[in-house]
């Protein structure tokens, strides 16, 4: 390998598509605060993983813009592929998770962080919705769930949006993600159902995302109106996402054979938001609603603890191609 090559493979990292890893670990942070407030659960976890989560960020953030300096061939590839496009949304996401994250014990330094991340999502939310209006060409099979984090990620706006942002903002913010996964979600269902071609190996995890939108929504419409939350709609949304659970651990004898990598990610912020909903509906659930909660937090804890000492031992591993390319291809 030239010293040309050998530089540009390492230093073509990383992929946008490593921000998950932040939503992950700040989706915990918020399932950990919410317990704080309802299961008496200690407030220092959520507070360790927000920071985390936030130094996390400013760290890729830097490594990205340092690619972006250095390779920008590479991040013009992945920000107008309108495959690989859906990726750089988790930036923002992941911006919006950290701001939540921080409401509570910084709220100041929150609402800095909310609208740049909420205006910049809502930008990326048209870009890509923009690109696929606009003749690119996709097949059924490149169809991913991944396709969800541009446009349910909308629904992180109001998480604490109206607390430390803009109620309007976070309006429009959940409408857009309502709408959208509601027309996306039949094209995803189609993709597993309809289409012969399998998806990767490697991107099996990816189905875990199924999980995600309609727990956070849930999450979302308890704090733009906590009074209706316990109607019918939590009820629908909840039993959606409980569903979507029930899939992923049906398939999991499948997914576990996947080899590991970035992808694998793919399983902590929907376990997280899951997780979060459910203390949502504590009061609501009944009897064991309170032990479920529990038991979900900790195999949402753990799960992200094994996939953080996992990506970790890679890291320190060397590795023969640049660590997140799985999480990149489609093919």
């Amino acid at each position: 390998m030239t010293t040309q090559a050998a530089l540009r493979a390492r230093f073509s990292r990383p992929p946008v598509g490593l921000f998950a890893v932040v939503m992950g670990i700040a989706g915990l942070s918020l399932a950990w605060r919410r317990a704080s407030h309802q299961l008496a659960a200690p407030s220092s976890v959520a507070d360790v993983l927000a920071v985390v989560a936030a130094l996390l960020w400013l760290t890729l953030a830097v490594l990205y813009v340092a690619k972006a300096i250095r390779f920008s061939d590479v991040v013009r590839a992945e920000i107008t592929d309108p495959v690989r496009m859906p990726f750089a949304a988790a930036i923002t996401v992941a911006l919006l998770l950290v701001a939540t994250a921080f409401a509570t014990p910084a709220p100041a330094l929150a609402t800095v962080i909310w609208w740049p991340a909420a205006l910049a999502h809502l930008a990326i939310t048209v870009a890509v919705l923009t690109s696929w209006f606009g003749g690119s060409h996709l097949t059924l099979p490149q169809v991913l769930p991944t396709w969800f984090i541009p446009i349910v990620g909308n629904l992180v706006t109001p998480l604490a949006g109206p607390q430390i942002g803009s109620r309007t903002l976070s309006w429009i913010a959940f409408g857009v993600g309502v709408a959208f996964y509601l027309a996306l979600l039949p094209l995803i269902l189609g993709r597993y159902i309809l289409v012969p071609q399998p998806v990767p190996g490697h991107l099996r995890p990816v189905f875990a995302i199924l999980i995600a939108p309609p727990a956070v929504a849930l999450v979302a419409a308890h704090s733009l109106l906590p009074s209706s939350t316990g109607g019918w709609h939590s009820w629908v949304l909840l039993a959606g996402a409980a569903t979507f659970a029930a899939l992923l651990l049906g398939c999991a004898p499948r997914v576990a054979k996947a080899p590991y990598g970035p992808p694998w990610w793919a399983l902590s912020f929907p376990l997280a938001a899951l997780t979060t909903a459910v203390i949502v509906m504590v009061p609501h659930l009944g009897a064991g609603a309170t032990a479920l909660a529990w038991v979900l937090l900790t195999v949402t804890s753990s799960v992200v603890v094994a996939l953080a000492v996992r990506s970790l031992q890679d890291l320190a591993a060397p590795a023969a191609a640049p660590a997140g390319s799985a999480l990149e291809s489609t093919a």
